[in-house]
């Protein structure tokens, strides 16, 4: 997964909307894990956009209190890079009611995003009926500027666009690895 996310970032990233890693961003990944790779960066005034994790994030918390098992890519997609949103364009997350093509790819700034990750899952579980999900649960890896989100289908591991205007999942790949190749 790493290889293919990588490819992705640096051959499909937008130029005009790059984040960096923020100095206390920083703090917080080095005080989770003190790694010879972040300390090199502590004192400079560039920060870097992302920096390999480590130290894995542990989900057990929030499999716990969502009485869910995360999906093996899910773990492997976020277990990849420190990293604020990156601006890209995949083909694959264009629709009938947005067709362009830019979104952003999710991944955590600091250890604390695994508990905003729990939050977007119970807003999302909360916005869509069980019919609208068809009684499944998604796990948001992205968005588009008008607010749709990318998801992961937490049984399957498909990789779907779900709208918000009007509500509804389009299928867009078989998976997180389909998805970005």
């Amino acid at each position: 997964m790493k290889d293919i996310l990588l490819t992705v970032l640096d051959e499909k990233q937008c130029d005009d909307d790059i984040e960096l890693i923020t100095e206390c961003e920083l703090d917080k990944i080095i005080a989770f894990d003190p790694h010879e790779e972040y300390l090199a960066e502590v004192g400079l005034c560039f920060f870097v956009e992302r920096f390999d994790m480590h130290k894995k994030v542990d989900f057990s918390q929030l499999e716990s209190e969502l009485g869910i098992k995360l999906h093996p890519s899910v773990v492997e997609y976020f277990s990849c890079f420190w990293s604020p949103s990156v601006k890209i364009v995949n083909e694959k997350s264009a629709s009938d009611s947005y067709p362009d093509p830019e979104m952003y790819m999710d991944f955590f700034e600091s250890p604390e995003a695994v508990d905003t990750l729990q939050q977007t899952i119970a807003r999302l579980t909360s916005a869509f009926s069980d019919a609208e999900l068809d009684g499944e649960l998604y796990v948001p890896i992205g968005s588009k500027q008008d607010g749709w989100l990318i998801a992961v289908n937490n049984n399957t591991g498909a990789v779907a666009l779900l709208g918000h205007d009007p509500l509804g999942i389009e299928i867009k790949a078989a998976s997180i690895y389909d998805f970005f190749s």
